[in-house]
């Protein structure tokens, strides 16, 4: 007999209110909704800037931000206008019925925006504001995107050097996507706090700026300073390409190749299944030597042949996939991690899975719930959730306090 799948809704009951766009808080909260917790999107008339940018996707209802539909998945929609009195008398019911409020506006936006701070409104609310700099400070107020806060961070110093002679900005969005995930953690650790009894700690507003984020990427570095005094450059340090043996590679056919094996016996294992044993006697001890003998090993084969040779060698030997490739790879697909989602507006999507393995008995989260066109769910947040009657949603409309 088929054991029943259980459905992963170990925020069920939780509801939080999203204020923000672009990445870091629809990131967040859209972590939370996958674990259960329902999500209402509060955006204002002039849109999320995520709906703006392309590449996009075509369907019966017109187009839509790929970006904006992986992000938004499965939140309820209203739209709000803060200008409006009315709206501001909305938004605060909206506080009062969340339980987490993830702000990304700018540092005390919302509080100017309410008359008030969040925590009169709602002194139970989780507010967790993801703001570029954080909340205090000269740089509070200054708007800032990802790698802007990776370069105050010192973060972007140490990375791989451009053609300019410049750091290379990042391709994957570091402070947006760890401040997302900072401030998920956040969120399920104060509803854990606030169950906890032995608990004594008053939660209330929690600082998870992309500064945080980005500075605590510099961890391990900045505990070497303590010893080398030298802040760390581009291409020089541990775990950066300054060893022969953490670094890049290409091969015959030039396909790049990411070799990794910092553990002596893992090299042993490269150094003998190439009968290189030869390369022992410079590891740690001639590493400029080590480089160019494993540059010209490397540029002996193909990607393909150094796969089937390395293929049974524990030597953290890796081929450097494009997205297409990886998305593709067997491993890859083996943990979930790419999902095929049938979008009612817009067809077949490849979307990324949860990132965690849940047990074999679990119903993974629902990808299939598209994301919300703008107010879609505005009479349906009213009415259900703050419990307006028809009268008085259908003022808030003509007053234009909210829309739909």
């Amino acid at each position: 007999m088929n054991q029943e799948l259980i459905k992963v809704d170990w925020l069920k009951g939780i509801k939080v209110l999203l204020i923000a766009h672009y990445i870091p808080g629809p990131l967040a909260a859209y972590l939370l909704k996958c674990l259960g917790a329902e999500v209402v999107k509060c955006e204002p008339p002039f849109y999320d800037y995520m709906r703006q940018l392309p590449p996009f996707i075509k369907g019966k209802k017109g187009k839509m931000s790929a970006y904006f539909r992986a992000l938004n998945a499965g939140f309820k929609n209203v739209v709000v206008d803060f200008k409006n009195e009315d709206g501001v008398e909305v938004l605060k019911d909206l506080i009062i019925a969340s339980d987490i409020l993830i702000d990304g506006n700018r540092a005390n936006y919302l509080n100017k925006v309410l008359g008030e701070a969040v925590s009169n409104i709602n002194p139970d609310i989780i507010h967790i504001p993801i703001t570029a700099y954080g909340l205090k400070g000269p740089m509070r107020d200054i708007a800032g995107h990802d790698n802007n806060i990776l370069s105050l961070a010192g973060t972007l110093s140490y990375s791989s050097v451009s053609a300019q002679g410049t750091p290379s900005i990042f391709s994957a969005q570091l402070a947006d996507i760890t401040s997302g995930y900072i401030a998920a953690i956040i969120a399920i650790s104060s509803i854990l706090g606030k169950r906890n009894s032995d608990s004594n700690v008053e939660i209330g507003t929690v600082d998870a700026s992309m500064l945080h984020a980005a500075f605590f990427l510099n961890q391990i570095y900045i505990a070497g300073m303590n010893t080398t005094e030298k802040p760390p450059a581009p291409g020089k340090e541990l775990l950066n390409g300054g060893l022969p043996n953490y670094t890049m590679y290409l091969t015959q056919d030039e396909k790049s190749i990411f070799f990794g094996p910092i553990e002596p016996n893992l090299f042993k294992n490269f150094c003998k299944t190439t009968c290189r044993e030869d390369l022992m006697s410079l590891l740690n001890k001639d590493n400029s030597k080590l480089y160019d003998e494993l540059t010209r090993l490397f540029k002996s084969k193909s990607l393909k042949e150094w796969e089937d040779l390395l293929h049974n060698c524990d030597c953290c030997f890796t081929r450097v996939n494009n997205l297409k490739e990886a998305i593709n790879d067997p491993q890859i697909k083996d943990l979930g991690l790419i999902t095929e989602v049938e979008d009612e507006a817009y067809g077949t999507l490849s979307l990324t899975g949860f990132p965690a393995g849940f047990t074999e008995n679990s119903l993974q989260p629902d990808f299939t719930e598209p994301a919300p066109e703008p107010g879609e769910h505005t009479h349906e947040i009213l009415k259900d959730l703050l419990s307006y009657n028809s009268e008085k949603i259908e003022k808030l409309i003509r007053s234009k306090a909210v829309y739909k």
